[in-house]
């Protein structure tokens, strides 16, 4: 997919920046299996919503891909739209990925909704403690045409 963001609503433009950089940093993390980045990356209360409905800890998720249960092949966001509420910015963008989860390939285009918070940290660092996450069967049927 081409890289052209979008806009960002709310906050200013150097915020939605450094969201979209950690955004595409934590998919390069997880596409790479680097699990120490990928941890820093995800706030501790981070949740999976995967595309049946099922919930998965920061913990399960890395560690699923830690052992080698879930391995992404790549996952390339789209333009990432940027909202920006206070000390929580929300991320929208569709993404072109392939995994393999327990022996299973995963092609397809998904949509996800992550919502990052700026922790109340010095540094101020924004993290995602929750991203829901499904795959779009319009999505998947247009690729295919």
């Amino acid at each position: 997919m081409a890289r052209s963001d979008r806009g960002t609503v709310g906050g200013d433009q150097a915020v939605a920046e450094i969201i979209r950089a950690t955004e595409r940093e934590r998919l390069r993390a997880l596409v790479a299996a680097d699990v120490a980045r990928a941890r820093q990356l995800h706030a501790d209360d981070f949740q999976l919503i995967n595309p049946l409905g099922g919930a998965l800890s920061k913990e399960r998720y890395l560690g699923g891909i830690e052992s080698g249960q879930i391995h992404y092949l790549f996952w390339e966001p789209g333009a990432i739209d940027v909202r920006i509420y206070g000390a929580i910015g929300v991320i929208r963008y569709q993404s072109q990925l392939e995994s393999l989860c327990s022996a299973a390939t995963s092609p397809g285009n998904s949509i996800g909704t992550p919502i990052s918070t700026n922790g109340a940290t010095a540094s101020g660092r924004w993290y995602g403690p929750t991203l829901l996450g499904f795959r779009n069967p319009q999505v998947d049927a247009g690729a295919s045409r």
